[in-house]
């Protein structure tokens, strides 16, 4: 299950089309990452693990829209 989304955005407020997700446990995760590089609807994604540094720094040099499924 995911806990936490965050949606990366330009200074200007348009989306990057970015996310962060925080999934609640280890399994959930691998699940996710299962999907590299499939279509979900139309639309082609790329997932990749990531760090909390990297989502901070993520954080301070652009803008983050959080939002919670």
């Amino acid at each position: 299950m995911m806990e936490n989304v965050l949606f990366v955005t330009r200074s200007d407020g348009r989306p990057t089309g970015d996310a962060f997700v925080q999934f609640s446990d280890e399994e959930q995760g691998q699940r996710a990452l299962s999907k590299h590089r499939q279509t979900i609807g139309n639309r082609y994604i790329e997932l990749f693990r990531s760090t909390s540094a990297e989502v901070q720094q993520v954080r301070y040099y652009s803008g983050v829209t959080v939002g919670v499924r």
